[in-house]
């Protein structure tokens, strides 16, 4: 992602701002949002180490996926783990 988005700022506040970034866009990228509810669905809404060796991350980057969602990401969540309950 780094190559991709090019050279990290000389400047601590901006560089640190694109390493957030980087962060980000590397967990949306990796964690498909319908993989993540099937997750979360099977682990009991846990979002442990379990959760993120069955998405293939570590746990950093499954908490920083959970931590960005969108409010329409967090409601297709909601309806979608209300919808699988038995």
């Amino acid at each position: 992602m780094h190559v991709e988005r090019g050279p990290v700022p000389a400047d601590l506040r901006l560089a640190m701002r694109e390493e957030e970034t980087v962060d980000r866009i590397t967990a949306e990228r990796l964690i498909e949002l319908d993989a993540l509810i099937d997750v979360i669905a099977w682990n009991r809404n846990r979002i442990d180490d379990e959760a993120a060796e069955e998405l293939w991350v570590d746990l950093p980057t499954l908490l920083t996926r959970v931590r960005n969602l969108t409010d329409d990401e967090r409601a297709f969540i909601d309806e979608e783990l209300e919808r699988r309950q038995p």
